[in-house]
């Protein structure tokens, strides 16, 4: 048994390494691209830095979310009272 490939076999295969290949540099230059504007747009030198970022205005977005409306409770429950005087 002969582990020889045709001359068909080897251009098939090299035909999809050259395809793989191309991929692969279009989305290494995606990524780079991403990378790149994650540092223009917003200080950040990786994808796992912006990550954090991410994590953490979130965390400040729900925290500013939460205080808001306890605000807003405060005030109806402050107005329905000053209604109920009238």
């Amino acid at each position: 048994m002969s582990n020889a490939i045709t001359e068909k076999q080897y251009n098939a295969l090299k035909a999809e390494v050259a395809d793989a290949k191309k991929k692969a540099d279009r989305a290494q230059g995606a990524l780079d691209a991403t990378v790149k504007r994650l540092k223009e747009d917003f200080g950040c030198k990786s994808v796992k830095e912006a990550k954090t970022k991410l994590e953490a205005l979130e965390l400040a977005a729900l925290n500013a979310e939460k205080a808001f409306e306890a605000a807003f409770n405060k005030y109806q429950d402050e107005w329905a009272e000053a209604d109920d005087d009238d």
